[in-house]
Order: C-alpha cells, then structure tokens, then sequence
C-alpha cells in the first residue's frame, strides 16, 4: 500500500512538472535579431532612457563613423529602428566620425569626440517620433583637453557636463551650452581619475588619486566636493540605482541619500565578467544581474552577495542594461575572433531558474532565528488585540501577527479596504522593510503592514499571499518551479514561502497544492 502511495505521488510530481514546462516556455523570454547594418563593427554601448527604452550606439573598426539605433520595448511595439542625423540640411545613416564617449539625458544625447589633440562636444536633440537626431551645439574644448574615456566626464540632471582633465587633474571643470563656465569643483588640492553620477544624475561622484570617493550635489553651489565616511580603497564603480553602486572587485555598496555615510558592504559570491558592462540593476529592489559565465547571468541578492538565481541564454552576453521596468541583454556569436552582436534579449523573472544559496560557514556559528511571524512583538501583546484587527475576506491571526489568505494581485488599497480596524494609518513595507508607497502596489507574501498611531508604530503583521512563494505579488512559474524543486527534495522553503505553498490549508504542501497552483496560474 505505501509503495503504491508513493508511485502515485511520483506520478503526480511528473504530470505535474509536465504542464509547468509546458507553461514555462510559454513565458520565455522575448528576443529581438538585430537587423542587419543596424550596428557598425567597432564597438557600441547602451543608452537607457529610464522609460523603458533604449539607445545603441556603436562605431565602425576603423574609427570613422558612428550609428545611433533605438530600441522599443514598449509591451505592444518591440522593435529596433536606426536613427538617421540630420547634418546640413540632409539625413545620414552615421556620423563623419567615431565617437569616444556618450551620455544621454532628457531627450539630449551628448558625444564627444578627438580631433587633433583636443576633444569637441557634441549635443544633439532626439526627435523620437520622427526616428532622427538633429545637431544642438558643437563645443570645441582646447589646451590639449581630451575625453577618451567615460571616466572623465559626467552629466547632471541640469544639462551641465562636468569634464576631468587628466592633465590638470586637481579640478572637474563645468561645461554649459556657452562653454566653459568658470566654475570647478575642488578638494583640497587633491588630484582624482574617476568621475560619474547616480542614476538620477542628482550627485556627482569622484575618486581621487588615493582611491577615496567624495561626492557633489549638483544643487549644492558651492563647488565643493565632500568626503563620504568609509575607508574602503574604490578603483572603479558602476551606480546600479541612486544608492546602491558595484565595485569593479566585487562588491555591492548601498549608501545614504542624504549624507554621505555608507549603509552596506558586501562581497558578491562569484566573479562578475566584463565589468561595468555586464552589470546592471535587478529585475526586484532586492538584487541585481551580473554575467558569471560567457552566457548565464546570475542574480545577486543585495543584501549578502548570495546568487539566488540564473539566466541561461543562447550566446555570449556582451552587455546588460535596465531601463526603467525593463531589463535586456545584448548577446552575439564568434565569427572571425570577433564576437557581434547579434541578439537582444528581454530578460524577467520567468526566465530565472531558482537557486538555493550555500548554508553559512559552519566554522563561525550564528545564533539560529525564530521564523519572522514567530518572534515577540511586544508593542503588539495578542490578548489585547483580539477582534480588533479582523476581516471578513482575510485570516487575520493576532497571536502570530500573520495576515494569509490573500488573492495574488492584490494590491496595498484592496488589502486595506479588506480590513476591519479604528484609529490607525498603514505602512506597507517590503521583505527587506523599506517603505512601498503607492495604493497601486501588489502586496507580496513576506511584506509586512504596520499600524500607526499617534505618529508612533504600534505593531506589524506579516502577509501571506497565496501561491506567491517568491514574494513579487504575482503567481508565475518561478513560484511553480519552487514547489517542485521543494517536493522533489531538491530546495527547501523558508516558513512564508511554505505557508504561501499551503494553498488548500491542510499543514501540508504536497502535490493538491502544486495542482492548486497551476490551475490559478491559468486564471
């Protein structure tokens, strides 16, 4: 009788894993070939316009031209375009020229270029409607100024450029559409070799000549650079988000918005390839994307530098970029020693396959913490609480602080509304307890909502959403693919993924809730 059992929970498992492939690859990732000519054969970098869309410029091998592409991800209208300049009255596939460096911000594209032993500034107004790129302002630079490399010249939300000459390396000067402005930022007489900015272009980072890294509000007026409280030696940083940036060693630092203290340092656990390039913003608040090997890309959580997940794909990456929601990696094959790109993938979270991170170095023990909803919450002592937080659509359990039975999509202004409760305001926080704004927000299994009183946070309850195991508020085939690795015995889940699991409410999770799953999956 129990060989019997189990040979029809085999089969279940099977059947079961059987319509989540086929489900999976129904969700693969979008791709797009890029059209031939579109990119010239030198070299090329990724321009994202933070609305979900993309610039790809590239230059020819023998530094002559240049080409500006656009890629469209817009749900309804993925497409790559070439861009053509409108240059002295006609319109050109490229430009007379290679460009060096390119940066882009609010419907302005900038590139500078060397001619002789000067660079030039060139500013050009995108018109995205009409596909054309159309010349602003040429602004020769002179006394031997060249801009080589993207480490010298940085762009702020203003329209300012900030320029690092290396041969006079103890000041950034500022550039207007007029020139130069007069104006330069100093510290000290202290010499620097790196300079960029964060993602909103709201301050200016700089690293001096002993690997120290000192910051510039672009607000501020004063010119005056500040030192950021951290004793690390940084060579080489990448902004991911306005507060979170990757070192070129493998490190993920998260700082503060509004000093200039550090939060966090932590090391990731692999070799990231082709830094900075392969190195962009995750597809949650709670990690990033990095290339591990030629062509997988790992997920990296922020908080400790595990990899928690994977993306296969078919050919070398050659670059990864997030341009608001959306993410994409550029890939290309070998053909004569040179690799060209020749693919653009749209990566999400469906195409991650999950990983469970390595247990922590046994040699240095950590006291064993109680599952979240388990611990006391004093400001919250049950026996007074009793059928004062309630609701009719919900479970709402006041001794372990847990909100379960919650429909994926739910969102903050629905949960809400779905409670019964006198004198409070609420605050919906993530997993890692950052505050979600917006009413609009899905509510995710390990979020958590805090009651307010009095301007005072009284109490948390934690939040259960069925089926959602990876917390995003969703139920997609991530989810799917975690019961099963968990029922096959091949990962386990942490007790809100496991109570998430537990759809049909039994205090078991077996192979009724993995059918459970799939069929509000089809919903």
């Amino acid at each position: 009788m129990f060989k019997a059992r189990r040979i029809i929970l085999c089969f279940l498992i099977i059947f079961a894993t059987f319509l989540f492939l086929a489900n999976y690859f129904s969700f693969d990732s979008f791709s797009l070939d890029i059209p031939f000519n579109t990119m010239l054969d030198g070299g090329f970098d990724v321009l994202p316009d933070n609305n979900g869309n993309f610039f790809i410029l590239s230059y020819d091998k023998d530094k002559t031209k240049s080409s500006l592409a656009y890629l469209s991800s817009s749900d309804s209208n993925q497409n790559i375009k070439q861009f053509k300049f409108f240059i002295n009255s006609k319109q050109k596939d490229t430009l007379d020229y290679a460009y060096t460096t390119a940066n882009f911000y609010n419907d302005f594209l900038y590139l500078t270029s060397i001619n002789g032993n000067n660079s030039t500034i060139n500013k050009y107004q995108i018109a995205t409607s009409r596909e054309l790129c159309v010349p602003s302002i040429t602004l020769p630079l002179t006394d031997g100024v060249k801009i080589d490399s993207a480490k010298q010249i940085a762009l702020s939300n203003d329209g300012n450029l900030f320029i690092l000459d290396q041969t006079s390396a103890d000041s950034i000067k500022i550039f207007n559409d007029g020139g130069y402005s007069g104006n330069k930022l100093i510290k000290d007489g202290q010499t620097f070799h790196t300079i960029t900015t964060d993602v909103s272009k709201n301050y200016l980072y700089a690293i001096n000549s002993s690997n120290k890294l000192l910051r510039y509000k672009f607000s501020a007026g004063d010119y005056l650079l500040e030192a950021l409280s951290n004793e690390d030696a940084i060579q080489n940083l990448k902004f991911l988000t306005d507060t979170t940036f990757v070192t070129s060693d493998g490190y993920i630092f998260s700082i503060n918005k509004t000093d200039s203290s550090f939060i966090s340092k932590v090391k990731i656990a692999a070799e990231i390839k082709n830094y900075p390039s392969c190195v962009t913003a995750g597809l949650d608040d709670s990690s990033i994307l990095v290339k591990t090997e030629d062509n997988i890309i790992s997920r990296v959580r922020c908080s400790d530098g595990a990899i928690t997940g994977k993306i296969e794909l078919e050919n070398n990456i050659l670059t990864l970029s997030t341009s608001g929601e959306k993410v994409i990696a550029i890939t290309g094959k070998t053909e004569n020693a040179s690799i060209l790109p020749n693919n653009v993938a749209f990566l999400t979270n469906e195409n991650l396959i999950e990983i469970t991170p390595p247990p922590p170095d046994p040699t240095t023990p950590e006291e064993p913490e109680k599952p979240e909803e388990d611990k006391p919450n004093p400001e919250n002592p049950y026996e007074d609480l009793e059928n004062q937080i309630t609701s009719d659509i919900h479970d709402v359990d006041s001794k372990k602080y847990v909100i379960s039975n919650i429909e994926v999509g739910t969102t903050f202004a629905e949960l809400k509304n779905n409670l019964i409760f006198n004198g409070y305001s609420l605050i919906l926080k993530d997993v890692n307890g950052n505050i979600k704004s917006g009413n609009s927000t899905k509510v995710g299994t390990g979020y958590s909502i805090t009651f307010v009183k009095d301007g005072m946070e009284k109490f948390s309850y934690k939040l259960i959403v069925k089926g959602d195991i990876t917390g995003t508020g969703t139920l997609t085939s991530r989810d799917i693919a975690s019961v099963i690795n968990y029922l096959l015995g091949k990962s386990e889940l942490e007790v809100p993924a496991w109570q998430a699991a537990n759809i049909n409410d039994d205090g078991d999770v077996d192979t009724i809730d993995l059918f459970l799953m799939y069929k509000l999956l089809q919903k």
